[in-house]
C-alpha cells in the first residue's frame, strides 16, 4: 500500500510540474506560482515515503524506479496536457489527490499497521486534504 502512494504522490508531482510549465493565458502567473508549490509540496514526500518502505522492512525491490515508472505511466498516462485552460490541469490533479486520499484512508485501516505509519500516511493525507482546498479554491474563480 505505501508503494501505491509512492506512485501517487510521485505521479502528482510530476503533473504538477508539467502543469506548472504549461501554465498559459491571463492567470497565468498565479496559476504557475500555485502549481509550483503544490510541485515542490508533493516533491518532499518522494524521499520520505521511500526511506519509510525501506525502513520497515519494504526491500529494495519496493522503490526500484523502472517499476515505480511503469505504475505512474499507467496512473498519468490519460491525464490532460497542453490544455487550452489552466483549470483542466487543476481538475485532473483533483482527481489524483482524491486517489490518494483514498490509498491514505486503506492503510490507516488495514490490520498490523504501526501506528508510525499510520502518522506518516495521516500527515500525507492532511497535506493532500490542503492541496485539495486551494485546488478548490483557484477552480471556483
Amino acid at each position: 500500500m505505501l508503494q501505491d502512494i509512492l506512485v501517487n504522490v510521485i505521479a502528482l508531482r510530476d503533473y504538477y510540474h508539467t502543469a506548472h510549465v504549461c501554465a498559459k493565458n491571463s492567470v497565468y502567473y498565479s496559476d504557475h506560482l500555485l502549481l509550483q508549490r503544490l510541485y515542490e509540496e508533493t516533491d518532499g514526500y518522494v524521499d520520505g515515503i521511500k526511506e519509510k518502505m525501506l525502513g520497515i522492512g519494504m526491500g529494495d525491490e519496493s522503490v526500484h524506479l523502472p517499476t515505480l515508472y511503469k505504475k505512474v505511466f499507467e496512473r498519468i498516462k490519460d491525464l490532460p496536457y497542453a490544455a487550452k485552460e489552466n483549470a483542466v490541469y487543476f481538475t485532473a490533479a483533483l482527481s489524483l489527490e482524491e486517489t490518494l486520499k483514498t490509498l491514505c484512508a486503506a492503510v490507516d485501516k488495514a490490520e498490523g499497521t504501526s501506528v508510525g505509519v499510520r502518522n506518516f500516511v495521516g500527515d500525507i493525507a492532511d497535506k493532500s486534504e490542503g492541496r485539495c482546498y486551494l485546488i478548490k479554491q483557484r477552480l471556483a474563480k
